[in-house]
Protein backbone atom coordinates (compact mmCIF):
# COMPACT_ATOMS: atom_id res chain seq x y z
CA UNK A 1 0.00 0.00 0.00
CA UNK A 2 0.93 3.59 -1.23
CA UNK A 3 0.12 6.25 1.69
CA UNK A 4 -0.23 9.93 1.31
CA UNK A 5 -0.38 12.27 3.99
CA UNK A 6 -1.94 15.95 3.93
CA UNK A 7 0.88 17.24 6.45
CA UNK A 8 -1.21 20.54 6.08
CA UNK A 9 -4.25 21.94 3.71
CA UNK A 10 -2.46 25.57 4.04
CA UNK A 11 -0.80 27.27 1.52
CA UNK A 12 1.11 30.31 0.86
CA UNK A 13 -0.13 30.38 -2.61
CA UNK A 14 -3.24 31.57 -4.19
CA UNK A 15 -2.88 29.66 -7.36
CA UNK A 16 -5.85 31.09 -10.00
CA UNK A 17 -6.98 27.27 -10.94
CA UNK A 18 -6.83 25.53 -7.18
CA UNK A 19 -9.47 23.84 -5.39
CA UNK A 20 -9.04 25.80 -2.38
CA UNK A 21 -10.92 28.94 -4.72
CA UNK A 22 -14.00 26.67 -4.66
CA UNK A 23 -14.14 24.62 -1.18
CA UNK A 24 -15.20 25.53 2.51
CA UNK A 25 -12.76 23.44 4.10
CA UNK A 26 -11.42 23.79 7.99
CA UNK A 27 -7.63 25.03 7.22
CA UNK A 28 -5.44 22.82 9.75
CA UNK A 29 -1.47 21.58 10.41
CA UNK A 30 -1.58 17.88 10.71
CA UNK A 31 -0.22 17.63 14.21
CA UNK A 32 3.04 15.50 14.74
CA UNK A 33 1.80 13.00 16.92
CA UNK A 34 -0.78 11.87 14.63
CA UNK A 35 1.86 11.88 12.10
CA UNK A 36 3.64 9.09 14.53
CA UNK A 37 0.42 7.55 14.84
CA UNK A 38 0.15 6.85 11.19
CA UNK A 39 3.37 5.33 10.95
CA UNK A 40 3.09 3.22 13.59
CA UNK A 41 -0.49 1.85 12.33
CA UNK A 42 1.04 0.51 9.03
CA UNK A 43 3.45 -1.86 8.87
CA UNK A 44 4.70 -2.29 5.30
CA UNK A 45 4.09 0.89 2.98
CA UNK A 46 5.65 0.94 -0.01
CA UNK A 47 5.97 4.84 -0.15
CA UNK A 48 4.86 7.54 1.99
CA UNK A 49 3.23 10.79 -0.40
CA UNK A 50 3.61 13.79 1.72
CA UNK A 51 1.32 16.24 0.19
CA UNK A 52 -2.39 17.26 -0.52
CA UNK A 53 -3.79 20.21 -0.69
CA UNK A 54 -1.69 22.61 1.14
CA UNK A 55 1.54 23.21 0.50
CA UNK A 56 3.92 20.65 3.42
CA UNK A 57 6.81 22.93 3.57
CA UNK A 58 5.33 25.48 5.56
CA UNK A 59 4.93 22.66 8.10
CA UNK A 60 6.53 23.85 11.35
CA UNK A 61 7.95 20.08 11.77
CA UNK A 62 8.02 19.27 7.75
CA UNK A 63 11.86 18.29 8.65
CA UNK A 64 11.19 15.89 11.46
CA UNK A 65 8.00 14.37 10.10
CA UNK A 66 10.60 13.75 6.27
CA UNK A 67 13.04 11.93 9.28
CA UNK A 68 10.00 9.73 10.73
CA UNK A 69 8.98 8.69 6.80
CA UNK A 70 12.30 7.90 5.73
CA UNK A 71 12.76 5.61 8.18
CA UNK A 72 9.28 4.00 7.58
CA UNK A 73 9.60 3.44 3.57
CA UNK A 74 10.29 5.24 0.23
CA UNK A 75 9.37 8.79 0.78
CA UNK A 76 7.67 11.50 -2.41
CA UNK A 77 7.21 15.01 -1.91
CA UNK A 78 5.69 17.90 -3.63
CA UNK A 79 5.70 21.49 -3.31
CA UNK A 80 5.33 24.88 -4.44
CA UNK A 81 9.09 25.45 -4.73
CA UNK A 82 8.63 28.46 -3.39
CA UNK A 83 10.26 27.88 0.00
CA UNK A 84 13.91 26.68 0.43
CA UNK A 85 14.87 23.14 -0.19
CA UNK A 86 18.04 22.51 1.88
CA UNK A 87 16.73 21.29 4.98
CA UNK A 88 14.38 18.33 2.92
CA UNK A 89 15.90 18.07 -0.34
CA UNK A 90 18.32 15.03 1.13
CA UNK A 91 15.30 13.20 3.21
CA UNK A 92 12.92 12.20 -0.16
CA UNK A 93 13.66 10.12 -2.56
CA UNK A 94 10.94 11.74 -5.23
CA UNK A 95 10.57 15.51 -5.29
CA UNK A 96 8.12 17.27 -7.35
CA UNK A 97 7.53 20.65 -8.13
CA UNK A 98 4.71 22.66 -9.79
CA UNK A 99 5.39 25.05 -12.10
CA UNK A 100 3.16 25.91 -15.37
CA UNK A 101 4.94 27.85 -17.78
CA UNK A 102 8.84 29.53 -18.43
CA UNK A 103 6.64 32.93 -18.58
CA UNK A 104 8.12 34.74 -15.30
CA UNK A 105 4.87 37.03 -15.41
CA UNK A 106 2.23 33.95 -16.63
CA UNK A 107 3.22 31.91 -14.10
CA UNK A 108 3.22 34.47 -11.42
CA UNK A 109 -0.41 35.51 -12.77
CA UNK A 110 -1.50 32.12 -12.42
CA UNK A 111 0.56 31.16 -9.12
CA UNK A 112 -0.44 34.18 -7.24
CA UNK A 113 2.61 34.80 -4.20
CA UNK A 114 4.85 32.65 -6.57
CA UNK A 115 8.12 34.32 -7.91
CA UNK A 116 9.53 32.41 -11.01
CA UNK A 117 13.53 32.57 -9.91
CA UNK A 118 12.98 31.53 -6.32
CA UNK A 119 11.42 28.46 -8.01
CA UNK A 120 13.76 27.89 -10.92
CA UNK A 121 16.33 28.08 -8.00
CA UNK A 122 14.94 25.99 -6.36
CA UNK A 123 14.74 23.59 -9.21
CA UNK A 124 18.36 23.95 -10.00
CA UNK A 125 19.55 23.38 -6.60
CA UNK A 126 17.28 20.11 -6.24
CA UNK A 127 18.05 18.30 -9.32
CA UNK A 128 21.73 18.12 -8.26
CA UNK A 129 20.80 16.23 -5.34
CA UNK A 130 17.91 13.94 -5.74
CA UNK A 131 15.19 12.75 -8.83
CA UNK A 132 13.20 16.09 -9.65
CA UNK A 133 9.80 15.77 -11.35
CA UNK A 134 8.57 19.51 -12.51
CA UNK A 135 4.60 19.27 -12.43
CA UNK A 136 2.96 21.06 -15.08
CA UNK A 137 -1.22 21.75 -15.35
CA UNK A 138 -1.77 22.38 -18.89
CA UNK A 139 -4.32 24.48 -20.46
CA UNK A 140 -4.99 26.87 -23.27
CA UNK A 141 -3.24 29.39 -22.17
CA UNK A 142 0.35 27.03 -21.73
CA UNK A 143 0.20 24.41 -24.47
CA UNK A 144 1.96 26.78 -27.32
CA UNK A 145 4.83 26.67 -25.02
CA UNK A 146 4.70 23.11 -23.78
CA UNK A 147 7.73 22.08 -26.19
CA UNK A 148 9.99 24.46 -25.39
CA UNK A 149 8.87 23.75 -21.57
CA UNK A 150 10.18 19.93 -22.01
CA UNK A 151 13.51 20.66 -23.82
CA UNK A 152 13.90 23.26 -21.02
CA UNK A 153 13.64 20.32 -18.41
CA UNK A 154 15.48 18.28 -20.72
CA UNK A 155 18.31 20.79 -20.67
CA UNK A 156 18.60 20.82 -16.75
CA UNK A 157 17.54 17.41 -16.96
CA UNK A 158 14.51 17.50 -14.62
CA UNK A 159 11.75 14.92 -15.80
CA UNK A 160 7.96 16.23 -16.64
CA UNK A 161 4.68 14.80 -15.33
CA UNK A 162 1.77 16.84 -17.49
CA UNK A 163 -1.99 16.74 -16.15
CA UNK A 164 -5.23 18.55 -17.73
CA UNK A 165 -6.75 21.04 -15.90
CA UNK A 166 -9.51 20.23 -13.56
CA UNK A 167 -12.22 22.26 -14.22
CA UNK A 168 -14.49 23.54 -11.15
CA UNK A 169 -16.32 26.13 -12.81
CA UNK A 170 -17.51 26.79 -16.57
CA UNK A 171 -14.82 29.51 -16.84
CA UNK A 172 -12.01 26.69 -16.04
CA UNK A 173 -13.90 24.43 -18.72
CA UNK A 174 -13.30 26.54 -21.10
CA UNK A 175 -9.70 26.64 -20.56
CA UNK A 176 -9.49 22.62 -20.63
CA UNK A 177 -7.78 21.05 -23.57
CA UNK A 178 -9.61 17.59 -23.55
CA UNK A 179 -12.76 15.92 -23.90
CA UNK A 180 -14.58 13.42 -22.56
CA UNK A 181 -15.69 11.23 -25.02
CA UNK A 182 -13.78 8.22 -25.75
CA UNK A 183 -11.54 8.16 -29.03
CA UNK A 184 -12.75 4.68 -30.39
CA UNK A 185 -16.37 6.03 -31.05
CA UNK A 186 -15.83 9.29 -32.59
CA UNK A 187 -12.85 7.33 -35.18
CA UNK A 188 -15.90 5.18 -35.93
CA UNK A 189 -17.88 7.97 -36.83
CA UNK A 190 -15.42 9.70 -38.68
CA UNK A 191 -15.03 6.38 -41.02
CA UNK A 192 -18.75 5.86 -41.17
CA UNK A 193 -19.64 9.09 -42.00
CA UNK A 194 -16.41 10.94 -42.92
CA UNK A 195 -15.24 14.40 -40.75
CA UNK A 196 -18.25 16.66 -42.28
CA UNK A 197 -20.22 17.31 -39.13
CA UNK A 198 -23.62 18.22 -41.10
CA UNK A 199 -23.40 14.58 -42.40
CA UNK A 200 -23.47 13.33 -38.75
CA UNK A 201 -26.12 16.38 -37.80
CA UNK A 202 -28.39 14.89 -40.38
CA UNK A 203 -28.37 11.46 -39.29
CA UNK A 204 -29.34 12.74 -35.90
CA UNK A 205 -31.85 14.88 -36.97
CA UNK A 206 -33.39 12.36 -39.68
CA UNK A 207 -33.70 9.88 -36.37
CA UNK A 208 -35.60 12.34 -34.40
CA UNK A 209 -38.39 12.66 -37.31
CA UNK A 210 -38.37 9.06 -37.34
CA UNK A 211 -36.88 8.36 -40.93
CA UNK A 212 -36.85 5.03 -41.29
CA UNK A 213 -33.86 5.17 -43.31
CA UNK A 214 -32.20 7.74 -40.77
CA UNK A 215 -32.99 4.94 -38.02
CA UNK A 216 -31.25 2.17 -39.66
CA UNK A 217 -28.39 4.06 -40.40
CA UNK A 218 -27.68 4.95 -37.00
CA UNK A 219 -28.57 1.64 -35.60
CA UNK A 220 -26.06 0.50 -38.02
CA UNK A 221 -23.41 2.83 -36.50
CA UNK A 222 -24.72 2.14 -32.80
CA UNK A 223 -23.74 -1.72 -33.28
CA UNK A 224 -20.21 -0.76 -34.89
CA UNK A 225 -19.68 1.26 -31.59
CA UNK A 226 -21.07 -1.56 -29.14
CA UNK A 227 -19.45 -4.26 -30.98
CA UNK A 228 -15.86 -2.42 -29.68
CA UNK A 229 -17.39 -2.43 -26.12
CA UNK A 230 -18.04 1.16 -26.23
CA UNK A 231 -21.48 3.77 -26.12
CA UNK A 232 -22.24 6.08 -28.39
CA UNK A 233 -22.94 9.82 -27.80
CA UNK A 234 -23.64 11.39 -31.04
CA UNK A 235 -24.78 14.45 -29.93
CA UNK A 236 -21.58 15.36 -27.75
CA UNK A 237 -19.87 14.61 -30.83
CA UNK A 238 -21.30 17.04 -33.29
CA UNK A 239 -21.10 19.57 -30.36
CA UNK A 240 -17.58 18.99 -29.18
CA UNK A 241 -16.15 19.25 -32.64
CA UNK A 242 -14.09 21.82 -31.85
CA UNK A 243 -12.68 20.21 -28.98
CA UNK A 244 -12.10 17.25 -30.66
CA UNK A 245 -10.17 19.22 -33.27
CA UNK A 246 -7.78 21.06 -30.36
CA UNK A 247 -7.51 17.62 -28.51
CA UNK A 248 -5.76 16.05 -32.07
CA UNK A 249 -3.73 19.22 -32.32
CA UNK A 250 -2.58 18.48 -28.78
CA UNK A 251 -1.90 15.02 -29.28
CA UNK A 252 0.31 16.16 -31.57
CA UNK A 253 2.31 18.61 -29.56
CA UNK A 254 2.60 15.41 -27.20
CA UNK A 255 3.98 13.61 -29.93
CA UNK A 256 6.97 16.31 -30.59
CA UNK A 257 7.34 16.39 -26.58
CA UNK A 258 8.18 12.81 -26.52
CA UNK A 259 10.50 13.18 -29.24
CA UNK A 260 12.18 15.82 -27.35
CA UNK A 261 12.28 14.06 -24.22
CA UNK A 262 13.67 11.16 -25.56
CA UNK A 263 16.64 12.72 -27.09
CA UNK A 264 17.74 14.14 -23.63
CA UNK A 265 16.47 10.97 -21.95
CA UNK A 266 14.34 12.63 -19.35
CA UNK A 267 11.10 11.21 -18.52
CA UNK A 268 7.85 12.43 -19.32
CA UNK A 269 4.56 11.53 -18.28
CA UNK A 270 1.54 12.69 -20.26
CA UNK A 271 -2.36 12.98 -19.85
CA UNK A 272 -4.61 11.64 -22.32
CA UNK A 273 -6.74 13.91 -24.61
CA UNK A 274 -10.00 11.34 -24.97
CA UNK A 275 -11.29 9.40 -22.79
CA UNK A 276 -11.29 5.16 -22.97
CA UNK A 277 -14.84 4.13 -21.74
CA UNK A 278 -12.92 0.22 -21.48
CA UNK A 279 -9.62 1.22 -20.49
CA UNK A 280 -10.19 2.88 -17.48
CA UNK A 281 -8.20 2.74 -14.20
CA UNK A 282 -7.65 4.48 -10.80
CA UNK A 283 -4.70 5.37 -9.83
CA UNK A 284 -5.49 5.25 -6.17
CA UNK A 285 -6.43 1.51 -6.49
CA UNK A 286 -3.86 0.66 -4.03
CA UNK A 287 -3.19 3.58 -2.20
CA UNK A 288 -5.41 5.99 0.93
CA UNK A 289 -5.56 9.63 0.87
CA UNK A 290 -5.17 10.87 4.99
CA UNK A 291 -6.51 14.39 5.34
CA UNK A 292 -4.88 16.63 7.60
CA UNK A 293 -7.45 16.12 10.18
CA UNK A 294 -6.64 12.28 9.88
CA UNK A 295 -9.59 11.06 8.23
CA UNK A 296 -9.11 8.92 5.77
CA UNK A 297 -10.77 8.97 1.77
CA UNK A 298 -10.44 6.89 -0.79
CA UNK A 299 -8.11 9.47 -2.58
CA UNK A 300 -7.88 13.10 -3.13
CA UNK A 301 -10.67 13.79 -5.46
CA UNK A 302 -13.22 12.62 -2.94
CA UNK A 303 -11.21 13.99 0.37
CA UNK A 304 -13.27 17.40 0.18
CA UNK A 305 -16.49 18.65 -1.11
CA UNK A 306 -16.10 20.88 -4.18
CA UNK A 307 -17.91 21.53 -7.36
CA UNK A 308 -16.62 19.98 -10.43
CA UNK A 309 -17.63 21.43 -14.21
CA UNK A 310 -17.31 18.45 -16.42
CA UNK A 311 -19.70 16.99 -19.58
CA UNK A 312 -20.84 20.18 -19.89
CA UNK A 313 -22.78 20.47 -16.53
CA UNK A 314 -21.99 21.64 -13.23
CA UNK A 315 -21.94 18.99 -10.18
CA UNK A 316 -21.42 18.99 -6.76
CA UNK A 317 -18.68 16.03 -5.36
CA UNK A 318 -18.88 15.77 -1.93
CA UNK A 319 -16.53 14.14 0.43
CA UNK A 320 -16.14 10.67 0.91
CA UNK A 321 -14.78 9.12 4.41
CA UNK A 322 -13.91 5.81 4.93
CA UNK A 323 -12.67 5.94 7.97
CA UNK A 324 -10.02 7.00 10.50
CA UNK A 325 -6.14 5.50 10.76
CA UNK A 326 -7.75 3.59 13.83
CA UNK A 327 -10.37 1.53 11.74
CA UNK A 328 -11.32 2.21 7.84
CA UNK A 329 -13.79 0.76 5.45
CA UNK A 330 -12.22 -1.20 2.24
CA UNK A 331 -14.89 -2.16 0.29
CA UNK A 332 -14.91 0.97 -1.87
CA UNK A 333 -11.09 0.20 -2.41
CA UNK A 334 -11.79 -2.58 -3.74
CA UNK A 335 -14.40 -1.67 -5.94
CA UNK A 336 -11.97 0.28 -7.57
CA UNK A 337 -9.99 -2.51 -8.46
CA UNK A 338 -12.64 -3.37 -10.93
CA UNK A 339 -13.65 0.57 -12.31
CA UNK A 340 -14.64 -0.76 -15.54
CA UNK A 341 -16.72 -3.22 -14.50
CA UNK A 342 -18.60 -1.27 -11.40
CA UNK A 343 -18.71 2.13 -12.67
CA UNK A 344 -20.58 3.37 -15.74
CA UNK A 345 -18.85 5.92 -18.19
CA UNK A 346 -20.80 8.94 -18.26
CA UNK A 347 -18.86 10.97 -21.04
CA UNK A 348 -20.14 8.85 -23.83
CA UNK A 349 -24.05 8.58 -22.34
CA UNK A 350 -26.27 11.00 -24.69
CA UNK A 351 -28.34 11.59 -21.40
CA UNK A 352 -25.48 12.82 -18.99
CA UNK A 353 -26.79 16.72 -19.54
CA UNK A 354 -29.77 17.00 -16.97
CA UNK A 355 -29.27 13.19 -15.63
CA UNK A 356 -31.38 12.61 -12.35
CA UNK A 357 -28.56 10.53 -11.35
CA UNK A 358 -25.89 12.91 -11.16
CA UNK A 359 -27.98 15.39 -9.89
CA UNK A 360 -28.91 13.01 -6.95
CA UNK A 361 -24.90 12.41 -6.61
CA UNK A 362 -25.58 8.89 -8.14
CA UNK A 363 -24.86 6.95 -10.98
CA UNK A 364 -26.89 5.19 -13.16
CA UNK A 365 -25.54 1.64 -11.54
CA UNK A 366 -26.54 3.10 -8.11
CA UNK A 367 -23.34 3.94 -7.06
CA UNK A 368 -22.92 6.59 -4.35
CA UNK A 369 -20.04 8.27 -4.47
CA UNK A 370 -19.58 7.14 -7.99
CA UNK A 371 -16.14 7.36 -10.38
CA UNK A 372 -18.28 7.94 -13.37
CA UNK A 373 -16.89 11.26 -14.18
CA UNK A 374 -13.73 11.10 -12.79
CA UNK A 375 -11.25 12.21 -14.98
CA UNK A 376 -8.45 10.72 -12.89
CA UNK A 377 -10.13 7.49 -14.02
CA UNK A 378 -9.71 8.57 -17.21
CA UNK A 379 -5.72 9.52 -17.30
CA UNK A 380 -7.42 12.86 -18.26
CA UNK A 381 -6.26 14.40 -14.96
CA UNK A 382 -3.08 12.83 -13.54
CA UNK A 383 -1.63 12.68 -10.04
CA UNK A 384 2.24 12.20 -8.62
CA UNK A 385 1.84 9.36 -5.96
Amino acid sequence: MKIQIEVTNRCNFRCKYCIRNYWKADLLDMDLTMFRKILDSFDEVERLILYGFGEPLIHKNIVEMLDLAKSKSEVLLTTNGSIKLDKVVDKVDHLGISIDTLIPGVLESIRKGSSWKIIRDNIEYAIKRTEVELEVVLTKDNIGEFVEFVKWAGEISADVAATNLVPYCKEMYDKVLFVELSKTPVEICEKVLGTDYNRMNELLKSVTSYSHDGINAYNELWQKVRSENYHLNLPAIIENQHRIKLAREVEKIFEEARKIAKSYQIKLDLPNVFADESKRACPYEDTIFIRSDGKITPCMEFAYTHPLYINGHKKIVNEYIIGNISSFDMEFMEMKKRLVEEFPWCGDCQFAVGCWFVEEALDCYGNSPSCSECLYSAGIARCLI
